[in-house]
C-alpha cells in the first residue's frame, strides 16, 4: 500500500532522514530506498512510500519517490563530442 507524507528531517553527510507520514507515524528513510533524482532529498520534500519493519522491529521508508523530482534517466548526458561542441 503507498503511503505519503513529508521529509521532516534530512542529514545529506549520513544519507538518511525522517519522514513524516500523512498517517501520524515516522518512518526512517535511507538515501538508498529513493528513487535516483537529479537532486538531493531536502526537508518540506512531499514524498509517496511504503512502509516495512527492519530486522529490529522498527518502521522504515521504502520504494520513496519525491514528488516533483527529475528522475536521473531524464537529464541529458554530455558525451565528448557534445562537449567540444559546446565549448566552440
Amino acid at each position: 500500500m503507498k503511503l505519503s507524507g513529508e521529509l521532516v528531517q534530512w542529514n545529506d553527510e549520513r544519507g538518511f532522514g525522517f519522514i513524516a507520514g500523512d498517517d501520524g507515524v515516522r518512518y526512517f528513510v535511507h538515501i538508498t530506498s529513493i528513487a535516483r533524482i537529479v537532486n538531493r532529498p531536502r526537508a518540506g520534500d512531499r514524498v509517496t512510500f511504503t512502509s516495512s519493519k527492519d530486522r529490529e522491529g522498527r518502521l522504515q521508508a521504502m520504494m520513496v519517490a519525491i514528488a516533483g523530482a527529475i528522475p536521473v534517466r531524464h537529464v541529458k548526458s554530455c558525451n565528448a563530442a557534445c562537449r567540444r561542441k559546446r565549448d566552440r
